[in-house]
């Protein structure tokens, strides 16, 4: 192997276990030597989500811990984190006035929060506002 690759691999390696963005095929493959970590390592640069920002925005605090480990699982880019935000305002808004009993907790939210990413239209106060005014 070369000793320039060889020392940028160590390099990046280092930085990916320093900063947890590695997955398992670096670790074995740092075990296994650096060919087989050039063969199968795929460092993964993982974008990191605030999903204790996106929980204190939903209505009902109940299953955090189980619907924020569905949020790691699900969530893998900004785009769907800023859906996921955006799916979450509007379950909350559509929720007000609603008895607690009958809101999602945050774990079963997370089984369909794509739902929520377009305010159905009759919980969006806008169109039921302007409703009111036709009237």
């Amino acid at each position: 192997m070369r000793d320039d690759f060889k020392e940028k691999l160590e390099e990046t390696i280092s930085k990916a276990i320093e900063d947890g963005s590695y997955n398992l095929d670096v670790a074995q493959g740092i075990k296994l030597g650096f060919r087989a970590c050039y063969i199968n390592a795929q460092i993964v640069e993982e974008e990191r989500f605030d999903f204790e920002a996106a929980y204190k925005h939903f209505p009902r605090k109940e299953g955090k811990q189980m619907g924020i480990k569905k949020c790691k699982a699900r969530i893998k880019s900004r785009k769907s984190y800023e859906s996921l935000i955006t799916a979450i305002k509007n379950y909350a808004e559509a929720s007000v006035g609603k008895d607690l009993e009958y809101v999602y907790k945050f774990s079963n939210f997370m089984e369909n929060w794509e739902d929520w990413i377009e305010l159905p239209e009759e919980h969006d106060t806008s169109v039921n506002i302007r409703k009111l005014l036709e009237e």
